[in-house]
């Protein structure tokens, strides 16, 4: 997993140890799973044995904390296996790259899991893993992803987005809240532009508000508080966005329901800003609740450093607040240096949604 040649050291290493013209056992090359791998795999499902990765790693300790057997191999390269672990085939390979993954050296490697992972996921079903192990691959390494898997999961995907419409709309007409939010939940996990999806899980739309000035403004002296939008590279997505130059706030007076709700957002600088010698900001939240006190819930650096050069996510639950009247302030602050230079920090579509089991998308 440390480096793109690994499989060749652990291909090497099995062709010395094993016959590959026997039939007791059947093998797998990971990072490069095929749907007849897949097909292969299911083949065995009802037949009982054992189920062992072999990688290349120089980190046996992590691997081990995984409550993963270890066994040395040769070089750096390892036997693991999950002897607690019972299920199918298919769900034992997934166990062993599930726990992997955590441990995985640098994005290329990480990538390769997750692809593999987006593979075994689509043919269990488990359509909303699929498209977030392949939406992260993506993410991270934007020229990995498999073509063909990208087709297979788009057509398996509308397949899945067209009963979940219909079971949203039968829990819509049976008065079932909470399964509508999930069932919603799972529709924009898989398509999270889905306006219609997005009326019904977003609460507050804080962008609206401060587009109503129905918000308390702070703004530095360099450059007011605005909305705007911005491409984020690879994929150069416009979102709208709260642009708050520190030193500055935007504080929302909001009635919070009394069931459980998020706040949702995703920070980052803005690409024009990069380059131009500062250090980041500091991203904070906090709020107050009715008896006055203040709490922090968040507070994290970005720097215009290439690793910190993309959308990071936030997700908050306000569970706590539950049927209160807050103020919910959004701040940003100069970086460690106190160095303000071209400090463009920008909150991405910030509001209030529906707090689900289901995961949300982006």
């Amino acid at each position: 997993m440390s480096l793109p040649s690994d499989d060749n050291l652990v291909g090497s290493s099995l062709s010395y140890y094993l016959d590959k013209s026997s039939k007791q056992f059947h093998l797998i090359e990971a990072t490069k799973i095929l749907p007849k791998d897949i097909e292969e795999l299911n083949t065995f499902a009802n037949k009982s044995g054992n189920i062992w990765g072999v990688v290349s790693f120089w980190g046996l300790g992590n691997l081990a904390d995984q409550d993963l057997q270890v066994i040395p191999y040769q070089g750096f390269t390892y036997l693991i296996q999950d002897p607690e672990f019972n299920g199918t085939d298919q769900e034992r390979v997934l166990n062993i790259y599930e726990k992997l993954l955590p441990v995985a050296h640098g994005p290329y490697p990480h990538c390769l899991l997750m692809q593999d992972m987006a593979m075994i996921y689509q043919n269990l079903e488990r359509l909303e893993s699929a498209s977030f192990m392949l939406a992260s691959a993506r993410d991270e390494c934007p020229e990995m992803p498999d073509q063909r898997l990208e087709y297979r999961l788009a057509v398996a995907s509308e397949s899945l987005m067209k009963q979940l419409i219909k079971a949203f709309e039968e829990a819509q007409i049976t008065g079932n809240i909470q399964e509508t939010l999930e069932l919603a939940a799972a529709i924009q996990l898989q398509n999270p532009q889905n306006e219609k999806i997005q009326a019904l899980l977003k609460i507050v739309d804080l962008l609206e508000l401060f587009d109503r000035q129905q918000a308390h403004v702070e703004s530095s002296a360099i450059e007011p508080v605005s909305r705007t939008s911005f491409g984020m590279p690879p994929n150069n997505y416009e979102g709208d966005v709260l642009l708050l130059h520190p030193p500055g706030r935007v504080i929302y007076k909001l009635n919070l329901p009394e069931d459980p709700t998020i706040f949702r957002t995703r920070i980052a600088m803005v690409p024009d800003s990069w380059e131009w010698g500062g250090d980041g900001s500091t991203f904070v939240i906090q709020v107050k609740s009715e008896d006055g006190t203040v709490e922090e819930l968040f507070r994290q650096h970005i720097s215009n450093e290439v690793g910190d050069r993309y959308w990071h996510p936030v997700e908050i639950s306000l569970s706590n607040f539950a049927g209160q009247q807050v103020n919910l302030t959004l701040q940003t602050e100069s970086g460690p240096a106190g160095d303000e230079t071209g400090d463009w920090a920008i909150w991405d579509r910030p509001g209030i949604w529906w707090e689900t089991e289901t995961p949300l998308g982006w």
